[in-house]
């Protein structure tokens, strides 16, 4: 079946390619090469008659009058020409070369646009090592043609920094999506991509492409977000930067990792970073609760910043010295008592417990299958910080997220939970009270949680 449609759809296009050919023929026969000139001028679609012009009959008898809109001011018939010469360069590279002769005697316009012409790929660069920087950067600066074949990836770090250099940083992104996935030996240049991620945050996409509908732009955005997970999930997984290095890339598009539905894209360095190193862990808090006056940071980047804090600490998963399952006490303990010691020392130390709260709340079960860890009921119950508690508790809670049930199901889901949060406080009740306290806190929300879905039910009934 896909073969017939594949069979038919070839028909089709050599159906219409063929009526094409015929009425530029008619059209030349009638009004020379002024009315191909004005066919290509006016119509919407000027690479479809340069791409007609080099398959039909008339791409000898036409082929200097093509090359002379070249230097034309009007784009559509530079576009039709340039169309003209990428289909003659497929077919044959020596014309290629025989046609270049003419770049000697030529104006840099027409060079230039006869370069942004060809098939990107080693031929061009090769060319345009024979032509001055004047030409080359009109190449590199104009060129909508940036992805290489597999034969050619060798080149893709050379290409990318080309297009950094000229000040297409989204294109010099766009440029390595096809290398992602590719069976090739080489490995791109992760310094320079590090170059291109951060120039890209700070580049609207309507600087570097021009899209003329909304469609067209939110499946650009769409792209840009997209190469932009890949690059940086690439540059994780290589080990060529710094940590501190890898990790202000993911601070930068903490947003974007947070809220992407196309990949999961985690900060690992930052994340890793606030687990084992207390002093990050308070320094990253303290710009928000104890900003330090900087003359030249506007509102929107204080806000812009807060933001990104909560965000991090929000995408934490583990709490420190957790391997898997396990949990090794001596990291944890000294984590927490450091940041304690610091958050203290400038004032937060309550808000502080709130956030470690918060991470801990991520322990797994302990050794005898009941939640939280030992070691983190034995921090419990020795720290006893109220905030530290409470925010464990909602932690826990909204752990859970989002849940799915038949219509008539009620609270069953809930009082569940409520069961198992209170034969775990009841057999921690005697060496751990404090935590003990946090299950019942935690059995009394799903208890009130699933009256209101009992009650939601008898509204339909």
């Amino acid at each position: 079946m896909s073969i017939r449609l594949e069979t038919d759809n070839k028909k089709h296009d050599e159906i219409i390619e063929n009526y094409r050919k015929n009425a530029l023929v008619k059209i030349y026969q009638v009004k020379g090469t002024d009315g191909i000139r004005k066919l290509a001028a006016e119509c919407k679609f000027p690479d479809i008659v340069g791409t007609v012009i080099a398959r039909s009959e008339l791409k000898s008898s036409i082929q200097s009058e093509v090359l002379d809109w070249l230097e034309n001011i009007d784009k559509n018939l530079i576009t039709a020409s340039q169309y003209f010469i990428l289909n003659c360069a497929v077919v044959d590279e020596g014309w290629v070369n025989s046609v270049s002769n003419q770049c000697n005697t030529r104006s840099k316009d027409w060079v230039a646009n006869f370069l942004l012409g060809l098939p990107f790929n080693q031929n061009i660069f090769r060319l345009l090592s024979s032509f001055e920087k004047d030409i080359t950067e009109a190449y590199w600066k104009k060129t909508k043609r940036y992805y290489l074949n597999n034969s050619d990836l060798e080149m893709i770090n050379w290409v990318v920094e080309q297009l950094l250099i000229n000040e297409r940083p989204l294109n010099a992104l766009n440029a390595t999506c096809v290398f992602y996935g590719s069976s090739q030996t080489i490995s791109l240049d992760c310094n320079l991509l590090a170059k291109v991620l951060k120039k890209v945050a700070f580049t609207s996409y309507l600087n570097d492409e021009k899209s003329t509908t909304k469609t067209e732009l939110i499946s650009a955005i769409q792209t840009r977000d997209h190469n932009i997970l890949s690059a940086i999930k690439y540059i994780q997984e290589q080990g060529q930067l710094s940590k501190e290095e890898v990790a202000s890339i993911e601070w930068i598009y903490l947003p974007l990792l947070k809220y992407n539905s196309l990949e999961p894209v985690k900060p690992l360095c930052l994340g890793k970073e606030i687990l084992s190193n207390p002093d990050f862990f308070v320094n990253v808090l303290s710009l928000v609760f104890k900003p330090k006056e900087e003359v030249n940071l506007t509102d929107a980047s204080k806000k812009s910043r807060a933001e990104n804090v909560w965000l991090l600490l929000s995408m934490i998963s583990e709490i420190p010295g957790q391997q898997e399952n396990s949990v090794n006490a001596e990291k944890l303990r000294e984590w927490v008592y450091r940041s304690r010691e610091k958050l203290e020392e400038i004032g937060i130390l309550e808000i502080g417990d709130t956030q470690i709260g918060t991470i801990l709340s991520n322990s797994p079960p302990g050794t005898d299958g009941i939640w939280p860890h030992e070691t983190v009921r034995d921090l419990i119950e020795d720290l006893k910080s109220p905030a530290l508690e409470s925010a464990i508790e909602v932690g826990k809670f909204n752990l859970r997220g989002v849940t799915t049930r038949l219509p008539f199901d009620g609270g069953k889901q809930e009082r569940d939970l409520a069961k198992q949060y209170r034969d775990y406080a009841e057999k921690l009740t005697l060496q751990w009270s404090r935590t003990s306290e946090i299950l019942r806190r935690l059995e009394r929300s799903y208890e009130h949680d699933a009256d209101r879905e009992d009650w939601n039910v008898e509204l339909l009934e």
